[in-house]
């Protein structure tokens, strides 16, 4: 079973809202990593705008991990605030995952 992040529709979004208004319990489930991580790059990029760069690095054979998708989106999007806030001359944000 695969997870989609979509983005931006109604109920997907009024669920991200609560998820991050700790209103609506954690759901984990299980989602490769890479695969995880990859289908938030669009988002991560318009979050961090035009000078700072977004470069992702996977090792080889890093499985699944167990988490909630709207919190690991969370967890992503407020480092990507974070790292544009940290570098208003811009930069790299390198997100690397190893096993």
């Amino acid at each position: 079973m695969g997870f989609t992040f979509g983005f931006w529709f109604p109920a997907d979004l009024t669920r991200r809202l609560m998820v991050f208004g700790s209103q609506q319990p954690s759901e984990p489930i299980r989602l490769d990593a890479v695969r995880a991580i990859r289908s938030l790059e669009r988002l991560l990029g318009r979050v961090l705008g035009e000078d700072v760069r977004l470069t992702l690095a996977f090792g080889e054979e890093l499985g699944t991990i167990l988490i909630d998708p709207g919190h690991l989106e969370q967890v992503l999007v407020n480092l990507a605030m974070n790292a544009r806030h940290a570098m208003p001359r811009g930069g790299e944000l390198r997100i690397e995952l190893a096993a």
